[in-house]
């Protein structure tokens, strides 16, 4: 083999062979490049390079077969075996042919990949007509290594933009160079950074919606701006259309806004959602706001897939704005409650708009005694029903004593006014009262060690008490449930520490004495246990002295062996709740998962929610085979997600 040596000036000539990279500058430090073949020959403007031709440029490398290189046109052809490699990328083609004045050319059984951006293209016939853009009339793109990559999407009419989009006609998803999915046209971005353009569809099927399709679009607006507008088609229920603005401002304001629609052919109805959210904060002024309105009460059971917000009784939105120093808070706040129960009279539900007050900030007395103060007024309205307008003032004083044990106290005194409409004739409509109270609570603690363990026990003894004098209100808010309180409870807490103060098991128990209860005044036994170590378990419990029974009751148990995670849990609310939940996850190898969960009804006597899932991952792409019942409704899903080009839910 012969082996020369050339100016930078020529070897540029060569080693621009990078067909994956978008530019090429010659090194301004003047490193040399190494040529090797077994012949090299010159004829006039014109080099060929015959036989293992190598060409080591610095940061880069050059393998062929034959290689020629035109001086005047800068023209350069490599054949035979052709192989590339620099810090960005790597070619391998049977064939090159590259202008480097214009760097354009075309690539023949190519095989490129892009390191930066971790995915690669594959075709017969690969064209770069400019600057970072290739066109393949049939090719493929995937982020998987090896021949047969474990996908690839594959398609005609490719057009990729390095760093930026990639689109493909007639496109279809292949597993092991099977297809599985076909689209007329796919979209997606290759750049890490947000792009405008199409994201990746999702396709499903529900037994009361029939086969769906849902196409969304990404606006990239700014750099603290964006817009996802999107398109729903089920084959049972017609075309829903949407929308989401987000933005996030340097001024402390950040929020959303959520539009939703559909014209339901079915139903023979139009669904609408509003969702939009507020925050800012600047300097002492804070202001919020959570919008949530639907058109219809069902919207949710007929177009939300999970199942506890499906269920929802009530959607809630408010704002509230305020300002505050040193010295006081002022705000404004309003609420208004949409009723999503069938039967149930909207206006029957009580709005608070708007509510206004003023909080003084803790202010130090002489001693240990605090001060705090506030001062609302709210006003409430409903179409059907009392209404009307309260006054709330009141203050507390409070003090703490004492670092080992401790006593703090606080006492407290309040008045409400009230001017109510839509009573009954002859009523009352101005209604006052106020109340009285005092609470007082005694700590104390020990604590031992025990090699790397540590054991505190903690006692707390409160009492509570409450007195209002005057008129007996409607119920307008939880300010009207409130009564007279006179109770005393102890509770004992012990909590265990590892060595690094890290705690792995706590244990409450706990009852009240209620010297307003009559007969009655011991009330539940409350017991709370929580461990976190080699396993997890929480359990909480309510006794009932009297009728010497359990009354409420919550537990769960978690544990995680070698392959397997389980979790078993339970509600139970006497006379009225009575819920069971199982959750396992099976790791049948590194690779592959199953997953199971249900939630059963014993009071109803019927199975509520049941999940089964199927996870499979691997270095370049996961899918999540799902199937979940719930009441009336049976939906199968696929999730696929692809390293570099993200989720297809099927």
């Amino acid at each position: 083999m012969t082996g020369i040596r050339m100016r930078p000036s020529a070897a540029v000539l060569l080693a621009v062979l990078l067909f994956a990279v978008p530019s090429f500058a010659a090194d301004p430090g003047g490193e040399r490049t190494a040529i090797s073949a077994d012949t090299i020959e010159q004829q006039g403007e014109v080099f060929h390079g015959e036989g293992s031709v190598v060409v080591e440029a610095p940061g880069s490398t050059l393998k062929a077969d034959r290689v020629r290189y035109d001086r005047a046109t800068e023209d350069v052809v490599a054949e035979g075996s052709v192989y590339y490699e620099d810090d960005r990328s790597t070619v391998k083609a049977s064939k090159a042919e590259i202008n480097l004045r214009s760097e354009t050319g075309v690539l023949y059984d190519a095989d490129v990949f892009f390191k930066e951006q971790g995915y690669r293209v594959y075709g017969s016939r690969i064209e770069k007509p400019g600057y970072n853009r290739y066109f393949l009339d049939a090719g493929s793109i995937t982020t998987c290594p090896g021949p047969v990559p474990a996908w690839c999407i594959k398609g005609r009419n490719v057009d990729l933009i390095v760093g930026d989009r990639v689109k493909i006609w007639h496109a279809t998803f292949r597993v092991k160079d099977t297809p599985v999915l076909y689209t007329p046209y796919f979209w997606a971005p290759v750049i890490k950074e947000r792009k405008t353009g199409f994201l990746m569809q999702k396709t499903g099927y529900s037994n009361r919606k029939g086969f769906t399709w849902m196409q969304p679009f990404f606006w990239a607006i700014s750099a603290n701006r964006d817009a996802t507008f999107f398109a729903d088609v089920y084959s049972k229920r017609g075309v829903g259309f949407g929308a989401e603005y987000r933005y996030i401002e340097a001024s402390g304001m950040e929020g959303s806004v959520n539009f939703y629609n559909i014209r339901d052919t079915e139903l023979h109805r139009s669904f609408t959602e509003l969702k939009a959210t507020h925050r800012h904060r600047w300097r002492g002024f804070r202001g919020s706001y959570d919008i949530n309105y639907v058109n219809q009460k069902d919207f949710y059971r007929e177009y939300e897939p999970y199942l506890l917000q499906s269920a929802r009784r009530f959607l809630e939105s408010q704002a509230e704005f305020s300002l505050r120093d040193e010295y006081a808070k002022l705000y404004a706040r309003a609420r208004y409650i949409r009723e999503l129960k069938d039967g149930e009279d909207q206006g029957a539900v009580l709005q608070k708009l708007p509510e206004a007050g003023i909080f003084i900030t803790p202010k130090k007395l002489p001693g240990p005694v605090v001060l705090t103060a506030e001062t609302a007024v709210a006003n409430f309205t409903r179409d059907n029903g009392v209404d009307g307008k309260r006054l709330d003032t009141g203050l507390t004083l409070t003090s703490v004593l004492g670092r080992g044990p401790s006593l703090s106290q606080s006492l407290g005194f309040g008045y409400a006014f009230y001017d109510l409409d839509g009573l009954s004739p002859g009523v009352e409509s101005d209604l006052d009262r106020g109340f009285v109270s005092y609470a007082a609570s005694l700590r104390s603690s020990l604590a031992k060690s025990y090699g790397d363990v540590e054991h505190i026990v903690m006692h707390d003894l409160a009492y509570s008490y409450r007195h209002f004098d005057g008129d007996t209100p409607p119920l307008l808010d939880a300010t009207e449930l409130q009564g007279d309180v006179s109770s005393l409870e102890l509770a004992v807490y012990n909590r265990l520490r590892d060595a690094l103060a890290k705690e792995f098991l706590t244990v409450r128990l706990s009852d009240a004495y209620d010297f307003r209860a009559g007969d009655r005044p011991v009330q539940p036994i409350e017991f709370d246990l929580r461990y976190r170590r080699d396993f997890s378990l929480a359990v909480g419990l309510k006794y009932d002295v009297y009728d010497n029974v359990i009354t409420g009751s919550d537990s769960r148990l978690g544990v995680s062996l070698e392959r397997l995670d389980m979790s078993a849990g339970h509600i139970y609310r006497r006379g009225d709740i009575t819920m069971f939940n199982v959750v396992f996850v099976y790791k049948a190898s590194p690779a592959v998962s199953l997953k199971s969960e249900a939630w059963y009804d014993s009071a109803g006597g019927e199975l509520t929610r049941l999940g089964l899932g199927l996870i499979y991952s691997s270095e370049c792409w996961a899918m999540a085979m799902d199937y979940a019942k719930r009441p009336g409704e049976h939906i199968v899903f696929i999730t696929v997600t692809l390293k570099g080009l993200g989720d297809v839910r099927i």
